[in-house]
């Protein structure tokens, strides 16, 4: 049925107020409107009952940043530069829509639940206000919750409703990241779902989008604001043999719900054509979008496109959507797919193609493989691009290196594996290196050193985040004779990755090493992981003990910027000490609490014990 003309939002405002829900790990298949038999979604149905609910929305990744970040630029990965959960941060001079509504006159807000999205990933420009303070965030290694519950999170976005009460209109993002493994709803649902409690966080979800909802009629603001609610990613859940998501391109972790409500609401309707949030947000805020969007908007959906701001989406086109954290996280290829209409491939080492409208679905690969598929593959090689850094620091890297005069530079180990493993041939690995994730984002790194022991080296010897749980476990413990040689095998099967270089400028500090080389690891860190906070601050503490002020502070001003904002923890650090009675120092830190005396401790939980940073770890 048509949108009602009344309820559209050219009859409402303007300049309708513009609320964006993203929710971590959603499947569609687990909401009533997309099919669900449960009744665990009423709120979410709801909101579709009264807008457009699209059956054929992607995300961009599997990974919760790199979704949300083109969400948040209408750019694919390669282009905005956050591509895994893992690191990295939004590109310089990528705009992003809260950055161009803020100037077009919106009030923007955002409200975030998930680590995932701290500020040091850059997310946060545009937003007047960017709430990330979640409670536990820097706790890691007391087991705490590195997640606000969704109440907290409506809470704290209708405070920013409250105090930002005025005549231009409001662009409002709320994260929720509750349906996100491990699985761990409040009462009344933890009990109600007993038998499945990732049925229980969404309900949970669902529950307070309605009380979210609920607070906008209460406020006089319903029927001034479009909501549009979209799952970042979706979740394995064990089906084809994945748990979690972020490695595999299944339609269960990269189709998405999308429900677009527009201001004043409307009819039901589903809506099978393709899909760009970015340009539809900026038609609904009748705001000019770039020009260089990867994508079209949506808004002829809901009414015809307003003069000048942009064409429509065509009728078919195809979809990209890529899979960086097997790299990233394992050393194993990236994968990407692309899907049009019934049509999907899946790249990795090797093509696999699928017919999305068989009985079989993705559950069988077609052979031989059809001609359409070696064009859609040729379409997505060119969107994946390049993941290693640009050719000018590969080339400064590789000078820093021969300086270094490593001890290992001739060992018979140190060889790089001759090529990337293909995530599919390395499924049965996929349960175990979540499962060890888990544990050492609670925290418990001898678990997770068990699990890539037992469960994971012996098959891929070389496994990136299996070396880093040992890596981590064996400095923690100070096993210099483990450290050495699990420091071989990284650094020479990941040149380019900054944490081996991290950890053997720590190594040179136990056995006493040329502080020169020290500082030439930390710099090596720094060039290849130029967002991280983490070299910048250990260059500043080595700065700071041989004396030199103004290159201490210098770091210490780049670490703060990147992220450190453990200030507390900074201003007790003895190893700063140097610094204390500098009028920078206390410019950056701000002034000590009455009472508090200098110490220094294993604070923070960064990639390194004793850093003062997010405490942000890269799950998957």
């Amino acid at each position: 049925a048509p949108v009602d003309a009344s309820c559209a939002p050219g009859a409402g405002p303007a300049r309708p107020n513009i609320l964006l829900i993203t929710v971590e790990s959603l499947r569609a298949d687990h909401l009533g409107c997309y099919g669900a038999a449960n009744k665990a979604t009423p709120a979410i149905d709801a909101l579709a009952a009264r807008g457009l609910r699209f059956d054929r929305a992607y995300a961009a990744s599997p990974s919760t940043t790199p979704s949300v970040a083109t969400v948040l630029t209408g750019l694919y990965p390669a282009r905005h530069g956050l591509r895994d959960d893992l690191g990295g941060r939004l590109s310089d001079g990528v705009p992003t829509v809260a950055a161009i509504l803020r100037r077009a006159g919106y009030r923007t807000g955002a409200v975030v639940g998930s680590f995932h999205l701290d500020p040091d990933r850059g997310l946060d420009r545009g937003f007047d206000s960017y709430d990330a303070d979640i409670t536990g965030l820097t706790g890691m290694l007391k087991g705490r919750s590195r997640e606000r519950r969704a109440a907290e999170v409506v809470e704290a976005g209708l405070r920013f409703l409250d105090a930002s009460h005025g005549s231009s209109p409001f662009f409002l993002w709320l994260d929720f990241y509750d349906p996100h493994a491990e699985y761990d709803p409040p009462e009344p649902f933890k009990s109600r779902y007993a038998d499945d409690p990732y049925r229980g966080e969404v309900a949970y979800v669902d529950d307070r989008i309605g009380a979210l909802v609920d607070a906008l009629r209460g406020r006089k603001l319903e029927a001034s604001t479009a909501i549009v609610m979209a799952g970042s990613h979706g979740e394995g859940l064990g089906d084809h043999g994945e748990t979690g998501h972020g490695i595999y391109l299944f339609e269960t972790t990269v189709r998405v719900p999308l429900i677009l409500v527009p201001a004043g609401g409307g009819e039901a309707r589903t809506v099978r054509d393709p899909v760009d949030l970015a340009p539809t947000l900026f038609q609904m805020a009748r705001t000019e979008s770039p020009p260089s969007l990867d994508g079209h908007s949506l808004f002829r959906e809901i009414e015809p496109a307003p003069k000048g701001l942009g064409g429509a989406a065509p009728a078919s086109r195809p979809y990209f959507v890529e899979a960086v954290q097997p790299w990233a996280a394992y050393g194993w290829h990236p994968l990407f797919s692309v899907i049009e209409g019934e049509h999907k491939v899946v790249q990795g080492r090797r093509l696999e193609a699928f017919d999305l409208g068989a009985p079989q679905g993705e559950t069988r690969k077609l052979e031989p493989t059809p001609v359409w598929a070696r064009a859609l593959a040729s379409f997505g090689a060119g969107l994946l691009g390049s993941l290693d850094p640009p050719t000018e620091v590969r080339a400064r890297a590789a000078e820093a290196i021969t300086r270094l005069a490593l001890p290992w530079a001739d060992s018979p180990i140190c060889r790089a594996r001759d090529e990337l493993p293909d995530p599919r041939d390395m499924l049965p690995l996929n349960d175990p290196l979540f499962r060890a994730r888990l544990e050492f984002d609670r925290g418990i790194v001898g678990r997770a050193a068990e699990i890539a022991v037992e469960k994971v080296l012996p098959t891929d010897p070389v496994d990136y985040s299996g070396l880093f749980f040992i890596m981590f476990l064996s400095v923690r413990n100070g096993r210099d004779d483990l450290v050495r040689q699990d420091l071989e095998l990284l650094q020479c099967n990941y040149p380019w990755r900054g944490l081996s270089y991290h950890f053997w400028a720590h190594e040179l500090e136990r056995q006493g090493g040329p502080v020169a080389l020290q500082e030439q690891a930390l710099s090596l860190f720094a060039l290849l992981d130029p967002w991280s906070e983490e070299p910048f601050y250990d260059l500043a503490i080595l700065y700071a003990k041989e004396g030199k002020k103004e290159a201490a502070l210098a770091d210490l001003r780049k670490s703060i910027s990147l992220g450190a904002r453990d200030l507390d923890f900074i201003r007790k650090d003895d190893r700063l000490k140097i610094l204390r009675d500098e009028p920078e120092f206390r410019r950056l830190v701000g002034p000590a609490a009455a009472g508090s005396s200098p110490k220094t401790e294993q604070g923070g939980a960064c990639r390194f014990p004793g850093h003062p940073g997010t405490g942000r770890q890269a799950s998957i």
